[in-house]
C-alpha cells in the first residue's frame, strides 16, 4: 500500500513538472519567434514622381531617396526622442497634402489627403 502510494506521488509530480516545463518551453519558443521576425507595415503612397513604396522603420535618407525634398519640415525634442515632420505639397501649392513622420531618425507613418 506505502509503495503504491510513493509511486502515485511520483507519477503525479513528474506529471506536473513535464506541464511547467512544456509551458515554459512553448512561451520562450513563440516569444522568441516574434523578436526574430517583426511585421513590417508597406505604405504605398502617390506623391510627385509617381507611386512609391514605404515602409515603417526606414531612415530619413531612403526616404528622401524616393519621395524627394520635402517642401517644408518641423522639428520637436521631447526628453530622449526627436520628432521630425516632413510636408509635400503635391496637389495643393499652398498646403501640405502629404505628411511623412519620423522618431528619431526612421520612418514613423505617412499621412496623405
Amino acid at each position: 500500500m506505502q509503495k503504491t502510494l510513493k509511486i502515485l506521488i511520483y507519477f503525479i509530480i513528474g506529471f506536473f513538472a513535464l506541464m511547467i516545463i512544456s509551458f515554459i518551453v512553448l512561451n520562450f519558443m513563440g516569444t522568441r519567434n516574434k523578436k526574430l521576425a517583426p511585421e513590417v507595415q508597406y505604405i504605398e503612397i502617390n506623391e510627385k514622381k509617381g507611386n512609391v513604396m514605404l515602409h515603417v522603420g526606414m531612415i530619413k535618407d531612403s526616404v528622401q531617396i524616393l519621395v524627394g525634398k520635402p517642401d517644408e519640415v518641423d522639428l520637436s525634442s521631447v526628453g530622449n526622442y526627436t520628432y521630425e515632420n516632413w510636408g509635400y505639397k503635391i496637389k495643393n501649392n499652398s498646403v501640405s497634402d502629404l505628411n511623412i513622420d519620423f522618431e528619431n531618425g526612421k520612418l514613423k507613418g505617412v499621412r496623405q489627403h
